[in-house]
């Protein structure tokens, strides 16, 4: 059954700007052909801009939650204080499930490497931790509007993580679209999901399990 929306962007509204980018990177990406399952040349994404409340907003929100194919948490402080995203990942991982939710991490640290002073500055919201005991992040900290593109320069591996479990495929057919992004920069080996999680941030450049729990980082 093919769905209205290929991914649904859960955002603070504190990280607007960053949202609104990478929607338009995301529905401007043209898709290579040959990529598994994709029928589309392009990604449709929802995000949220109206302030619903009440009755009107759970309807609208659950709405756009069962027509989407994924979710992408934008993470940071601001966000796993939104009692907003912390409904919308509770709403999506009871309709769809957990492996579908992808997080990005855009401010903040990794709940699992704050220290006890540091819980202010943790990015990742309850519903996600609760949902994802060990949530693994395509990494956007840093990030300055006025002068990053989300997908090039120092973002490009980032970019090219999202967009592969984005699209559920393995990382070979997108490399076509981006030679100089490989195993000689850190790139990694493949991605499938419901498995991702435990394969998609192995890489040549010595990043591990052990070395990065939670994020797939670059800096």
């Amino acid at each position: 059954m093919d769905l209205d929306h290929d991914a649904f962007i859960s955002y603070s509204r504190k990280d607007k700007v960053f949202a609104a980018k990478l929607e338009l990177a995301l529905e401007s990406y043209a898709i290579p052909k040959g990529v598994p399952n994709q029928r589309k040349s392009r990604l449709s994404v929802f995000r949220d801009e109206d302030d619903f409340t009440g009755t009107e907003y759970y309807r609208a929100i659950e709405r756009h939650l069962a027509a989407s194919r994924t979710m992408i948490v934008i993470c940071s402080p601001a966000a796993r204080a939104s009692r907003y995203v912390n409904e919308e990942i509770q709403l999506f991982a009871k309709e769809k499930g957990a492996d579908l939710i992808i997080p990005v991490l855009l401010s903040g640290i990794a709940n699992n490497e704050a220290t006890s002073d540091q819980e202010a500055a943790m990015a990742f919201p309850d519903a996600l931790v609760s949902n994802l005991k060990m949530p693994l992040a395509s990494s956007y900290r840093g990030f300055n509007p006025d002068e990053d593109k989300i997908d090039k320069g120092a973002f490009k591996t980032s970019w090219f993580s999202l967009l592969a479990i984005s699209l559920a495929s393995p990382v070979a057919k997108l490399r076509n679209e981006m030679p100089d992004v490989g195993a000689e920069s850190g790139w990694f080996g493949s991605v499938a999901l419901p498995r991702y999680r435990s394969c998609w941030w192995y890489s040549a450049s010595g990043y591990s399990r052990k070395n990065w729990p939670a994020t797939l980082v670059n800096e």
